[in-house]
């Protein structure tokens, strides 16, 4: 029998309660300290009250629980194993007009969602689905703000639809803040 694992929410309304993690050792959650940076960079270019959210390859819930926490509008979460998520947003006691659940591939949400103000992705290292994420504007609108999170080796490719903002690496992590044109 598998320890469970936990993280924190880091401040807003839910400021130090716990998020159960993935018990699946091959999954890798985000740390907190790369969270905390990931908050920081989106903080210095927008705030997240009222803001609609897209959480992608979302596993527990992490980053989409913390925007709520911050006082984001609506986060929509996708990924193809919701199992943590849910017993988070149950734990957190979000309702429906707080988050939407997506239990699909990235690749086959394509018109499923649009038009949110800030996009987070943080796939699997070493997957494909970065081209899939980027190739996908239409999830944004102009000035989106899309925080990427991929391996500290990864180049990420950024396509002409995207200005690079800022990026930074945080051990085996990087961040990678774009803005869409």
């Amino acid at each position: 029998m598998s320890k469970e694992r936990f993280s924190h929410i880091i401040t807003g309304q839910w400021r130090g309660r716990k998020i159960l993690l993935p018990q699946d050792d091959a999954v890798r959650p985000t740390r907190n300290m790369v969270l905390q940076a990931g908050f920081n960079m989106l903080g210095s270019h927008t705030h997240f009250q009222n803001k609609t959210l897209l959480d992608l390859c979302c596993g527990s819930g992490q980053w989409g629980l913390e925007a709520l926490s911050r006082g984001a509008a609506h986060v929509t979460f996708v990924d193809t194993d919701i199992q943590t998520l849910t017993q988070n947003l149950a734990v957190f006691d979000v309702n429906e007009q707080q988050a939407t659940v997506v239990q699909k591939r990235l690749e086959t949400i394509t018109n499923s969602v649009e038009n949110v103000d800030i996009i987070i992705a943080d796939p699997p290292y070493g997957s494909d689905l970065y081209d899939v994420i980027l190739s996908n504007p239409q999830w944004g609108k102009t000035e989106t703000l899309w925080l990427i999170e991929t391996g500290h080796r990864y180049d990420l490719i950024i396509p002409e639809h995207f200005k690079l903002i800022k990026n930074k690496k945080y051990g085996k992590s990087t961040l990678w803040l774009l803005q869409q044109n």
